[in-house]
């Protein structure tokens, strides 16, 4: 059975996790960057694509998910011409 999202490995939670079985855990970060998209298509597929993580959160079916979000990506494609979303990424060096 999968934990709740906010229950799995990520960077904000991670080094606490590690140093139970590593004497030193350092976070490196990477810059942060932003990720253009201007294919609903794309944003469609990622959301389909990732229904075993995420379907058993919602209260209703994955196709109704990835409905909403081609109508909400769609309209916002139509508006501003693109989608820009965030992005962080990092490592743990542990030893």
């Amino acid at each position: 059975m999968l934990r709740p999202a906010d229950q799995r490995f990520n960077m904000e939670g991670g080094a606490a996790l590690l140093l139970s079985a590593f004497e030193s855990v350092v976070r490196r970060d990477c810059p942060p960057s932003d990720l253009v998209v201007t294919d609903v298509d794309a944003v469609v597929d990622y959301v389909a694509s990732v229904a075993d993580n995420y379907e058993g959160q919602v209260d209703v079916p994955w196709a109704e998910v990835v409905r909403r979000v081609r109508d909400l990506a769609s309209a916002a494609m139509s508006r501003d011409g693109e989608l820009r979303f965030s992005t962080g990424a990092g490592a743990f060096v542990c030893r």
